[in-house]
């Protein structure tokens, strides 16, 4: 299987898992020859660049479609792809991004090849920029409110906070460290222990 992911940050911590591993160049030519053993695989993982790297080098080179032996092709936080396809430093730079989108799409399209499952938590900004049919899997909202036992809707939360229960715990989810700092002293200021947690490498 091959793990596509968007930045090295996000690759670095999935390769820290045992069943993974580097690209490398054995593998890439045991994989290409579909000479490795079940047993014995891993799933690689790798940036899209990289991936329109070997597309474009397995093209221009031996005239042949790399991806195509792979049972699967897992692609994470998909919707960055046609974003980060758009994007060219220099008119001479190969836009490396725009031919790993273009190779998913074909794959997808041929429905011969391996299986392409695309991961977001924004699925409708990936089904405006793929060209190519899509089929969602999406977590069902019973299962959820199961799982979190609570989903609370706010506009505000400034105001939500006084209105809390201070004898019970609660997890608030913010998109930037800052908003986070932010809340973290509300919290504060209203005399409810809170800490601020996020990863030192996104």
């Amino acid at each position: 299987m091959l793990y596509l992911i968007d930045t090295t940050n996000g690759k670095e911590q999935i390769l820290e898992h045992h069943s993974t591993q580097h690209f490398t160049k054995d593998w890439l030519y045991l994989v290409t020859h579909n000479m490795v053993d079940f047993e014995d695989a891993k799933v690689v993982v790798m940036t899209y660049a990289k991936f329109g790297t070997l597309v474009e080098f397995y093209k221009s080179r031996f005239q042949k479609d790399f991806g195509d032996t792979f049972e699967f092709i897992l692609c994470d936080e998909i919707h960055n792809l046609p974003r980060f396809s758009a994007f060219l430093h220099s008119p001479r730079d190969t836009n490396y991004h725009r031919i790993a989108k273009e190779r998913i799409e074909e794959i997808v399209s041929k429905q011969t090849g391996p299986q392409v499952i695309g991961l977001s938590a924004t699925p409708r900004r990936a089904e405006t920029g793929m060209f190519c049919k899509t089929k969602y899997i999406t977590v069902d909202s019973d299962v959820r409110k199961l799982e979190t036992q609570n989903i609370v809707p706010y506009a505000n939360l400034e105001s939500l906070i006084p209105t809390l229960p201070k004898d019970k715990k609660y997890l608030v989810y913010a998109s930037h460290i800052t908003k986070m700092k932010q809340l973290t002293e509300i919290f504060h200021q209203r005399s409810i222990k809170a800490i601020a947690i996020w990863s030192e490498k996104n």
